[in-house]
């Protein structure tokens, strides 16, 4: 059983309390309870019980919860310092497990016990004529003695929402925006709406637990949440991108991105990019709607950075034959696009390996002297590529001719065997039986770009 103040009084002669288990005492201290007269201060004795007997030199022990301390107070109700009251009985309830506030008499003020008193007040606060005193008080004092159970960990106790244990009970609350139904389990929501619009300036929508204010067709929210103003913008078609309302009544245009406002402060007009540093394009610049487009001349891709120009390089990993090499790649600055050396047929005789030497030789140098000519004139070869052809010991030709003029489909009768082709390029343009494809690469140029050399 936990230790009960026996007695504390509002009397401005002082105040007397001890600590104790006997109930007998106990009763015994309410019987002989002295009333002084001059008026009631029941906040100073609030603060005297705070401070004073509920200290651990007093023998209060810290832990509420593994020693319960119920406090038992006996007032008029008719206190001189009212306005001290809240602020006392708040600091004794931090202390006590449970405050009982006895109203003793005819001329008891309810909300006085109420302030002093525990939640629920339909447990704590109690109103009693002089002559039942003792029998009310003995009956609390039973009460308060029994061990308490903890009705909220099953079920929540009913509680629609909140359930707080007391030490007597249990009592249920509900979350903002709810309300205590009549059967004090049930949560209802408040419907915000009703008062006073919710606060809101134009629309205000009920939602559960909380509301919503709304602004109608024509008016904007102002930033408060609450507050609806009139929408500028509203059918307003005289920017002709985007218009922006401003709170005060008026507005702006702003424009979409490649475009500029024009000094009308409506209109907008098209950036030309081009028309400025040729919009940064190594070559040709085409002004679009809103933006602009860089491009290559024939034979030319764009590289990575979607500006500068490089060679064509055609790369064929696993092509079975050139119709399959459709895979295009742009050489980096510095490069253009050579042929890979070819690995020898297998099982080929010595004299084979030799003459793929000499054929690749002969190709490079034909690539070479084709690049050069493509700066230098860019009008009579194609685009360059990274492909080479194996073929059979029996069909075998070293190049081919390119030139739009002559560009014939070759045979090993056409073409003898060790032909230096001056003007080839490392795409052939025949058909011989399985032609075996080797992947291209671009590599680093030596010889001056614009440099055309004659054999």
């Amino acid at each position: 059983m936990s230790p009960l103040p026996a007695t504390t009084t509002g009397s401005t002669r002082g105040s007397s309390s001890t600590l104790t288990t006997d109930k007998a005492a106990i009763l015994d201290a309410i019987t002989n309870l002295p009333y002084y007269g001059r008026g009631t201060k029941t906040a100073m004795a609030l603060n005297v019980m705070a401070s004073h007997h509920l200290q651990k030199y007093n023998g209060w022990r810290e832990s509420v919860d593994a020693y319960p301390t119920v406090v038992i107070v006996l007032t008029d109700g008719r206190t001189k310092d009212f306005a001290d009251l809240g602020k006392y009985s708040r600091a004794l309830k931090a202390k006590a497990t449970r405050v009982i506030a006895i109203g003793v008499g005819p001329n008891v003020h309810e909300d006085e016990l109420i302030t002093i008193a525990t939640a629920p007040a339909s447990e704590n606060v109690v109103l009693v004529p002089f002559d039942q005193l003792v029998d009310r008080a003995t009956e609390l004092i039973n009460k308060a003695c029994i061990v308490d159970t903890n009705e909220c960990l099953l079920d929540n106790a009913g509680c629609d929402q909140l359930c707080v244990n007391s030490n007597v009970g249990f009592y249920c609350e509900c979350e903002p925006g709810y309300t205590l139904g009549a059967d004090l389990a049930s949560c209802i929501d408040i419907n915000e709406c009703l008062t006073d619009n919710g606060g809101c300036s134009d629309t205000c929508t009920n939602t559960d637990g909380s509301y919503v204010c709304s602004c109608p067709v024509g008016r904007i929210p102002a930033g408060d949440a609450h507050t609806c103003v009139d929408d500028s913008c509203y059918q307003n078609t005289a920017c002709e991108h985007t218009c922006t309302n401003v709170v005060q009544g008026t507005y702006f245009c702003s424009c979409n991105a490649g475009y500029m406002l024009a000094e009308d402060g409506h209109s907008c007009p098209d950036i030309d990019e081009c028309a400025n540093n040729n919009g940064a394009c190594e070559v040709f610049c085409n002004n679009t709607a809103g933006s602009y487009e860089c491009s290559c001349p024939e034979g030319q891709g764009l590289r990575n950075d979607g500006r500068s120009c490089g060679t064509l390089c055609y790369t064929c990993n696993r092509a079975t034959s050139n119709e399959q090499c459709m895979e295009a790649t742009v050489c980096a600055p510095g490069e253009t696009s050579l042929p890979v050396s070819p690995t020898p047929l297998d099982n080929a005789p010595p004299s084979m390996s030799a003459r793929w030497t000499m054929g690749v030789a002969a190709m490079v140098v034909s690539t070479l002297w084709k690049v050069s000519t493509v700066h230098a004139r860019q009008d009579s070869y194609s685009k360059p590529t990274c492909l080479l052809v194996k073929m059979p010991t029996n069909a075998w030709t070293p190049c081919v001719p390119t030139h739009a003029s002559t560009r014939q489909a070759a045979t090993s009768a056409s073409a003898p065997r060790n032909t230096r082709c001056p003007r080839t390029v490392s795409r052939a343009h025949f058909a011989l039986p399985k032609p075996i494809v080797t992947q291209g690469s671009c590599r680093k140029v030596t010889a001056a770009r614009n440099r055309t050399t004659k054999r």
